[in-house]
């Protein structure tokens, strides 16, 4: 084979100052030196002269960028570990995915080889394993994979289109998940990224060792400003804590036109900083948001549990002293843990997303009072400062390993409940973060776990009604819409897979959680709250009739919590949802008795009034909810003809032998939510109650 001078190609295109380098030979650059090394893989074991990786030193830090992440031998790396020592920062590539040799290298053969010899030399970069024993050699605090061709525009040219399930993905997956939870900041790169990294402070200029014995020492000193690194969070992280704010995207493709992005947002939350990083960032979330659009996820793939959790032994279930409790700030979270204070005696943890153990505890101090919830916060409620979407909860793997031995059991609740993001921005918290509470679980003693699921993991997919019993698997043939049912989906999926494997786990799937049956406290981000809030400001309501199939929060948690302490139901699955569920012309007519001046219009109407309200308004009550309402009404025969119906026959044995009751949907409960708004001031008193004060105060 002809290994080209790419020197010599340089300047004959017109490049005149061009340095060669050799493996190992160093060159001086202001601040540091950069040392060229080896590559020692990927291209079918080919020694490749006219590439190199590069080490570069700088003001007191070192990068490797290393073009492979395989290699024929990690062992090789051992001896450029002696002479090199530690790396700050890692960029590798693992991109290439098996093609013959001779789809990068024929036209550097001097003769043509035959195919069945050249499948036998594959370019191979996309081995998380050896790209693991690459990081383990040099120890770095940083670890980027870069150069996947994932940018859009790139498809032109290298027709690569990754899903999922491609193997570069899953490889990358995991050496950013094994990096991670050795506590590596670890990320694959997408468009522009900035990575700033702070100098060593040096009483002097920076000089390069005299010798082995100073150059470990001074790697040993070095420090990375985590503040910067932060400084530009990677385009999905990004996304994700916009969202959290309310901050949402859209992206309009008129015909032979580029892409318009679209932003809305809560008044007052595009601060000027935040709209300077909008427009700096704006190809980046447009390449984003079209490849989110255009790829397909395999939900079934996407449910694959790590093969190292499992249980040790096996569970003994005891009644339990320290319990682990997730997303207790969220609305059904909080009455759990009101709950389990109330019917057991256990120690509760509760994992919180906080800077601080304080502020932990003053969350769930302002989530008590929110919901009045009259609750004594004691010495049995244990703040536990962490993160779902983090590797090991976002604990230190001491406190995670500490915690492990001393819960007794486990209830996770903690999800991202979104229903318009898509699955790809929910994956992190709502999937990896079930896939670390399983870890948790399995860690030294195995843990009974109570999982909170959603009775939208299942969709119909048969011609009449389908009975959907309590036990039934889920059906990978019927993945629901929706990101937020799909991350649940898979979720649960992982949870059934640890059962399988003999960890303990009960599955409860709530349908629609509305507010408190006696004290009408609600979730803020309520449908039913927002559509009554909605069509007083609105003026309208469609006529249609709509399900209200509404549990109040009161009677799911208590309900929970007592199916979770009876030992023989352990390995069951429950479902919730309202015994008889009633129309939205209930809803409606009562509005109208109460005196609100409410028109009831087509539906089509009504649909143009939200358009408007998408376009204009995005703080109107309706505005979160638009996306659930379909673009038509009318429904074609086939959807009409398929229909759920759930089974609740564990749920109800379970519950028994106790006095906890659903209660009914009726005026007294619809009444109850009215009169809470109007207590609350989010909606205006009605001319009935208006004229009842005036006549009580005169």
């Amino acid at each position: 084979m002809i290994d080209p001078s790419l020197k010599l190609i340089l300047q004959a295109i017109g490049f005149s100052d061009v340095q060669e380098v050799d493996e190992l030979e160093e060159i001086g650059i202001t601040g540091g030196w950069m040392t060229s090394l080896p590559v020692l893989g990927e291209h079918g074991d080919l020694n490749i002269g006219a590439k190199t990786a590069y080490l570069i030193h700088l003001k007191g830090q070192s990068i490797l960028c290393a073009a492979d992440s395989n290699n024929i031998e990690p062992q090789l790396y051992t001896h450029l570990r002696n002479y090199i020592g530690n790396i700050d920062v890692i960029f590798v590539g693992m991109e290439c995915d098996g093609a013959p040799y001779t789809w990068a290298y024929s036209p550097l053969l001097t003769q043509s080889v035959p195919r069945k010899m050249a499948q036998t030399r594959r370019l191979d970069g996309s081995n998380a394993e050896k790209a693991i024993k690459l990081i383990q050699q040099f120890s770095p605090q940083q670890v980027y994979v870069y150069a996947m061709g994932q940018e859009p525009w790139l498809t032109h040219i290298t027709s690569i289109q990754y899903t999922s399930t491609s193997r570069p993905i899953l490889e990358s997956d995991r050496l950013i998940n094994e990096c991670r939870q050795q506590g590596i900041h670890s990320e694959r790169l997408l468009g522009c990224r900035e990575i700033l990294l702070s100098s060593k402070a040096y009483s002097a200029p920076f000089q390069k060792p005299s010798s082995l014995k100073q150059e470990k020492k001074s790697y040993r000193d070095i420090r990375i400003d985590q503040q910067s690194i932060s400084l530009h969070p990677p385009i999905q992280d990004w996304l994700v804590e916009l969202a959290r704010q309310d901050i949402k995207f859209t992206l309009e493709t008129p015909a032979s036109a580029e892409p318009r992005l679209k932003c809305n947002a809560p008044k007052g939350t595009l601060t000027a900083e935040l709209q300077a990083q909008l427009k700096d960032r704006k190809a980046e979330i447009i390449a984003f948001l079209t490849t989110q659009a255009t790829s397909t996820i395999d939900l079934a793939a996407e449910a694959t549990l790590d093969p190292t959790i499992l249980p040790t032994s096996a569970a003994v279930i005891t009644q339990p002293q320290k319990i682990l409790l997730t997303g207790a700030t969220g609305f059904l979270g909080a009455f759990l843990l009101s709950e389990l204070l109330q019917q057991t005696e256990a120690v509760i943890y509760c994992l919180i997303r906080a800077g601080s153990e304080q502020q932990a505890q003053q969350k769930l101090q302002q989530c008590f009072a929110s919901y009045s919830i009259e609750q004594t916060f004691d010495s049995r409620i244990v703040p536990l400062v962490g993160d779902l979407s983090q590797p090991l909860l976002g604990l230190s793997g001491d406190l995670f390993q500490s915690l492990a031995e001393q819960i007794d059991v486990i209830y996770h609740n903690g999800a991202w409940v979104h229903h318009t993001l898509p699955y790809a921005q929910l994956k992190a918290t709502n999937v990896l973060g079930t896939e670390e509470i399983l870890r948790f679980a399995c860690r030294s003693k195995p843990k009974p776990l109570h999982f909170i699921s959603t009775i939208s993991v299942f969709v119909a997919t048969q011609m009449g009604v389908q009975t959907i019993f309590e036990n039934d698997p889920l059906d990978s043939n019927g993945v629901p819409s929706g990101g937020y049912a799909q991350s649940k989906w898979v979720a649960e999926r992982l949870v059934t897979i640890a059962q399988g494997r003999g960890l303990p786990v009960c599955i409860y799937r709530p349908g629609a959680i509305s507010g408190h049956s006696q004290t009408g406290v609600f979730n803020r981000s309520d449908f039913l709250y927002k559509l009554i809030q909605g069509c007083i400001q609105l003026g309208q309501a469609p006529n249609v009739e709509m399900a209200l199939n509404l549990l109040p929060v009161d009677y799911v948690s208590k309900a929970i919590i007592y199916l979770s302490q009876q030992q023989h139901l352990i390995n069951k699955a429950f479902h919730f949802v309202h015994p008889s569920p009633v129309s939205s012309t209930l809803l409606f007519d009562l509005l109208k008795i109460r005196q609100y001046d409410i028109n009831i219009v087509s539906y089509n109407q009504w649909r143009q009034s939200l358009i408007g309200i998408a376009n204009h308004s995005p703080n109107h009550p309706l505005y979160s909810i638009i996306p659930l309402f379909s673009t038509s009404h009318v429904q074609s025969q086939a959807e009409r003809s398929m229909s759920l119906e759930f089974d609740v026959k564990n749920t109800i044995q379970g519950l028994s032998h106790s006095t906890i009751r659903c209660p009914p949907i009726d005026a007294d409960l619809l009444n109850t939510y009215i009169d809470y708004l109007i207590d609350s001031r989010l909606i205006p008193a009605s001319q009935q109650k208006s004229s009842l004060i005036s006549q009580a105060t005169s």
